[in-house]
């Protein structure tokens, strides 16, 4: 689960940091410990602010925290308080479910400094890199990736090149994906 926008965003206004960035997430945790007395992991931190693909649900506690420390009493308050109501369509979040995707479909994503990634989807969560600018990628990896959040990072859960796994590889660090655009099968090449 990604905290809501409204959540994150006063996260930052209250931390002074930016949240984009290692250290950042360290000195969030160390002030909302100085603040609460209440302990939350980096790790946990970096899950709720989507700089991890993970799909568990938190803890109500670990919920609770954050909201202890942005002065509510508790997760139920704090959402109300924020977004208004407590439960909310977030029709602003550009989300794409990978897995759900036409086999053969074509992604190209787009990030800061000037990198493009076009992608075709074999089947699931799985990928094949058909054209790279500005990327540690190459031509042929296998990509495992979940879902992709407009303005998150890119969080792949593996690259398989020549039949080796290279592991997790994250893109987009600083300023996350800037644009996406699907292009359903059959496809034709993409020129610049």
């Amino acid at each position: 689960m990604v905290l809501p926008k409204e959540i994150i965003e006063s996260l930052r206004q209250k931390s002074g940091l930016r949240l984009n960035a290692s250290g950042d997430f360290k000195l969030l945790i160390d002030a909302i410990y100085a603040e609460t007395n209440e302990v939350l992991g980096v790790s946990t931190i970096k899950r709720l602010l989507g700089f991890f693909a993970d799909t568990r649900s938190p803890h109500r506690s670990t919920l609770d925290i954050i909201a202890h420390y942005l002065g509510a009493p508790d997760w139920d308050t704090l959402l109300t308080e924020k977004c208004g109501s407590d439960s909310n369509f977030d029709s602003t979040l550009e989300h794409i479910d990978t897995t759900s995707m036409a086999e053969d479909a074509v992604l190209r994503i787009c990030y800061h400094p000037g990198r493009k990634l076009e992608i075709r989807h074999i089947s699931g969560p799985e990928f094949e890199v058909q054209n790279y600018n500005g990327t540690k990628l190459r031509m042929g990896d296998r990509l495992f990736i979940y879902e992709i959040v407009r303005h998150f990072p890119l969080f792949i859960k593996d690259v398989v090149r020549e039949g080796n796994s290279l592991g997790a590889y994250i893109a987009a660090r600083r300023n996350g994906v800037q644009e996406t655009v699907i292009y359903p099968p059959p496809h034709f090449p993409i020129r610049d």
